[in-house]
């Protein structure tokens, strides 16, 4: 988030590194109303960007400092639950056979 809080806006980077003899030409060219609503829009949108990353950090701290509740394991899949029933379905079929055939 500092990265972000230095990031200098265009404008500010062109009055940094052009002279002031032809700032002011820059200025004409451009014109004094696309210079102010580019500055302003700039500033609100870093202002709305800054607040944004502050809630989110703030909602991950507080998610990071309540007790997990317990993770519940994910059904199994039908083509498993089909394989597990035939499974059992056989195991039982096998010891009906075999009682049967010991008499009980």
């Amino acid at each position: 988030m500092e990265d972000f809080q230095d990031h200098q806006s265009e404008w500010d980077l062109i009055k940094e590194y052009v002279p002031d003899s032809e700032l002011s030409e820059i200025r004409t060219v451009l014109g004094e109303g696309l210079i102010d609503m580019y500055t302003e829009t700039y500033s609100e949108v870093r202002r709305a960007m800054v607040q944004m990353w502050k809630q989110i950090w703030h909602e991950v701290q507080s998610k990071m400092s309540r007790p997990q509740s317990p993770c519940m394991p994910l059904a199994d899949p039908p083509a498993v639950k089909d394989l597990i029933r035939a499974e059992l379905q056989l195991l039982l079929l096998t010891l009906l056979e075999k009682t049967a055939r010991l008499g009980r």
